[in-house]
């Protein structure tokens, strides 16, 4: 890779586990190290919580993402028992960032919907790259700042949910403080 190049491998966590050896391969000619095998297999579990570990060659930061089984009410509904279910409907899923020097490699759940939008939004600077109309600032320019812009994305999830969560509190605690409701 050139000097202040650097490569995005993105795929799902089932890729991961099929094509285990060919990522490997891919490290190992672009980023020049392996992949420690407790740490593959950290990238492959559904159970791993939130982590951080590092080696000489690498720095592997895992994050439980949310992922939402179905949408949220939207925000000018009053809530009721019916619609007040918010936590039973939510779920982390994790997804692991390796990064390399010159390489990121991000392992994405199923259906992850930051691994297609950020990739979109990316290729959307090709076309501006090739006219000298993109600007530098807007681009990641390393793999650590690529990974810190997805987990900005995926905090800024949970602070929504936090949003959601704190509008219902108030409405209970109104409800609950009221004299004159028989909860």
């Amino acid at each position: 890779l050139p000097p202040k190049a650097f490569l995005w491998i993105s795929l799902q966590s089932d890729t991961l586990t099929q094509n285990l050896n060919a990522i490997e391969t891919l490290l190992l000619r672009y980023a020049k190290a392996p992949l420690l095998e407790l740490h593959a297999a950290d990238l492959i579990s559904e159970f791993i919580p939130s982590t951080f570990d590092a080696t000489q060659n690498y720095r592997i930061l895992i994050f439980r993402q949310l992922a939402h089984e179905g949408n949220l009410p939207p925000k000018d509904e009053h809530p009721s028992l019916s619609n007040d279910r918010i936590l039973e409907r939510v779920e982390t899923h994790p997804t692991g960032f390796v990064c390399f020097d010159q390489v990121l490699l991000s392992v994405h759940p199923k259906k992850c919907l930051l691994q297609k939008e950020y990739a979109e939004k990316l290729l959307a600077f090709v076309p501006k790259m090739h006219n000298n109309q993109a600007k530098e600032q807007h681009l990641p320019q390393s793999p650590a700042d690529l990974m810190l812009r997805q987990l900005s994305l995926l905090v800024d999830d949970f602070l929504t949910l936090r949003r959601e969560l704190s509008q219902r509190l108030d409405f209970w605690q109104e409800k609950l403080l009221d004299p004159n409701n028989q909860f």
